[in-house]
This record gives C-alpha cells, structure tokens and sequence, in this order.
C-alpha cells in the first residue's frame, strides 16, 4: 500500500481565543483585490503576540490563485509576452537589415511600408512574422481593461506561459509572491499567492475581537466608531482565525519575507580583476610574480 504523500504546508486547526505566527485569518484585505475572498497570514513575531507586546499586529494578505491571474499575474503574464514579442520583432529587422530601433519612433505597418515593400520571398517571410507580433501587441492591448477576457486570451494562446509562471510560484522563484497550495485545510488543495510587499496591520482592539469571532454587525460599529481598518467583509458576515500554518512552512514564509526586504546591492567586480585573477590561477600566469 503507498503510503499518503504529506501534504504542504502543514496546518493546524485554529483555535477561537488563540492567535501567533502564521495564524490564517478571513476577511482579510489587500489593496488591488476589493470584494475578493482574501486571507490573512500573521507575521508579528510570537514572543510579542504571547506577550501582547504589540500595538499593531501586522499581516500580508494571501489571494486565491485564480484572482492573482486576474491582477498582479496577469501583469506578469504581459510582460513576459511583450517582452518575448518584442525579441522577436528585433530579430526580425535585424534579418531585414533594419534597426530594432526602428520600433522607438515608427509602427510596424509604416516600418513595412517603407522598408519591406520588396516582393523578395525572405522580405515576406519577414513581414508575416512581424504582422503577427503586431496584432498580438494589439490584441494584448485592446484587451488590457477586461481582465478576464485577456486571461482568456493566454489560456487559448499561450498555455505554456500559465504554466510557466505556476511553476515559478510553486518554486518561490517570482520576487514579492510566496505561494501556498493550501491554507484552509488539508484536503482543501486551491492555491494562494501571499503579497509579501502588502504588510498590513490591525489595532490591538481589532484583533482581540477577531480572536474571539468578529462579525459583520460589530465591524460595522468599529466603523461608525472612526477606528476601521484593512478588514473586508464584502463576501462574509464574520471574520476569525480558520487555520494555523505548521512548522517550518510559517519559518519559510518569514524568510523569504525577510530576504525581501533585507537585500543589499553591491557593484559589480571589475572586469579586469576578474580577468587577472582567472590568468593567475586557471593558466599560471604570473601567480608566483
């Protein structure tokens, strides 16, 4: 009998009155997904939640995998694909003997108007390939304000990119994102992006009523009392901690949260030291001088 893949990450049931480190909440907000089915994952240190040393406890929101790809992936997605066209048109003025340049200043409709009106079967060749990345760019940008329809677009066009872009999420190769195949329960495999560059935070008053079950009713009076705050109830009539993310996944998150804002940049080594070095040791050039 094969034994029963663990699951990631490993959650915990959370508990009414209980709240730490990695403690996943609902009714969450984040700033570019109103009305959306956000989660909350705690990042305040544990010492400092035990203790109630804190006055604001801080949280990144986590959206679900299909809204990312409305939103913030979506935006990924465009820019891979422009970027990948835009290779291509060069590479093809570069075969005409034309300047990628060209593109600065000059539409691709003009570019072959004035340059590749030659009937040569390599100039047609050319001209085809650079109409297409043509109307894809346009296609890309008459869709750009109707999310959906243009997701649609890469789901029909270009699947392996969707596929591309999972993968880095699942590999926590795309800076700012931290994915989780999971944060509702085990069984639950949805998929959720945390916007790690969305630190957000709740009053101490806040949360010790999201401890216990906040509802919709009382978020409302919190509102009327001048002290609301990154809370979102637009799909849910009460908010409170529905998952607790397990050892070492939660110690992940806070190192990749803190690998991304705690970078330094340094300049580049010379060119020339480099060379030097690599003489002297990998071809005995001088190393004893």
């Amino acid at each position: 009998m094969t034994a029963r893949r663990t699951s990631r990450p490993h959650l915990e049931p959370a508990l009414l009155g209980r709240l730490t480190q990695g403690t996943v909440f609902n009714c969450a907000s984040a700033f570019r997904y109103p009305g959306r089915n956000v989660l909350g994952i705690t990042i305040t240190a544990r010492c400092d939640v035990a203790q109630a040393k804190y006055r604001l406890l801080n949280y990144v929101p986590a959206v679900p995998l299909s809204d990312w790809f409305l939103v913030d992936g979506l935006e990924h997605l465009v820019e891979q694909e422009t970027a990948a066209i835009r290779g291509m048109m060069n590479g093809q003025l570069k075969n005409a003997g034309l300047s990628p340049s060209l593109l600065m200043s000059v539409s691709v409709p003009d570019i072959i108007a004035k340059n590749l009106s030659s009937q040569d079967r390599k100039l047609e060749s050319i001209k085809q390939k650079l109409l297409e990345c043509h109307e894809s760019l346009s296609r890309i940008a008459l869709l750009d304000k109707n999310p959906s329809e243009l997701f649609d677009w890469f789901r029909e066009n270009r699947p392996s990119r969707i596929e591309e872009t999972i993968k880095k999420l699942f590999e926590h190769k795309l800076s700012g994102y931290y994915f989780f195949e999971r944060l509702k329960s085990e069984n639950a495999l949805e998929g959720y992006v945390c916007l790690l560059r969305e630190v957000t935070s709740l009053s101490k008053d806040v949360v010790e009523g999201l401890i216990k079950g906040l509802s919709k009713n009382q978020w409302e009076e919190i509102i009327r009392a001048g002290v609301a705050q990154n809370l979102d109830f637009s799909n849910e009539e009460f908010a409170c901690p529905i998952s607790q993310i397990g050892s070492p996944y939660v110690e992940h998150l806070m190192q990749s949260f803190s690998n991304l804002f705690i970078r330094i940049g340094v300049s580049d080594a010379d060119a020339d030291d480099i060379e030097t070095i690599v003489s002297k040791i990998a071809y005995n050039d001088g190393v004893n001088s």
